[in-house]
């Protein structure tokens, strides 16, 4: 419900963690990207999770680019 009051905001990045260890799993960070609507999203605390799999859900459902950082690796945000 937290999540349905950030539908109307516009977000230009959202981190999302799918690790499901108390965090999200890929299908709650899934609904959750199609809520937020975010132009990019970035996938966070991955642990066993397969990122890969997470960007190819969000992108099948919503306008937004998923971008798979590694550990370290820098996104510059323009």
């Amino acid at each position: 419900p937290e999540m349905d009051r950030l539908e109307e905001a516009d977000i230009d990045v959202a981190l999302l963690p799918i690790g499901d260890t108390y965090t999200m799993d890929i299908a709650d960070a899934t609904e959750a990207a199609s809520v937020i609507k975010a132009k990019i999203v970035i996938p966070m605390h991955v642990k066993d999770s397969n990122p890969e799999v997470f960007k190819t859900e969000v992108e099948s459902k919503t306008s937004s680019k998923v971008v798979i950082l590694k550990a370290g690796e820098e996104y510059k945000i323009e």
